[in-house]
C-alpha cells in the first residue's frame, strides 16, 4: 500500500499453497495449517518510494489478528551510500 494515498499497489506472485486475489491481496489456497509462508511481491515499475504491507492472519474463524503493519526500508543506490560516508 502507498503510505501517502493508501492505494493498493503492486501484485503478488502465485507461490505454492497460495491464491492471489484481484485486490492486491494473497490468501491460502487450502485449509491446511501453515507454520511458515514465503510470499513474493512485485512492485509496480513506474513507482518509487516507500511501501507498507498490511496483513490479517487467521488462526481460526473466531480468532484472527488484523492490521498487522510491516514497512520496508527504501533501497539506496550504491553511489548514494558511498557519498554519504565521504
Amino acid at each position: 500500500m502507498d503510505p501517502d494515498t493508501h492505494e493498493r499497489i503492486g501484485e503478488w506472485y502465485k507461490v505454492k499453497g497460495t491464491s492471489t486475489l484481484p485486490c492486491s491481496a494473497i490468501s491460502h489456497a487450502d485449509p491446511l495449517p501453515k507454520k511458515r509462508v514465503i510470499l513474493l511481491w512485485k512492485p509496480p515499475k513506474d513507482r518509487q518510494g516507500e511501501v507498507i504491507f498490511v496483513a490479517t492472519v487467521l488462526q481460526h474463524f473466531a480468532e484472527y489478528y488484523s492490521g498487522i503493519v510491516a514497512g520496508i526500508p527504501p533501497s539506496h543506490d550504491e553511489d548514494e551510500e558511498q557519498d554519504s560516508y565521504d
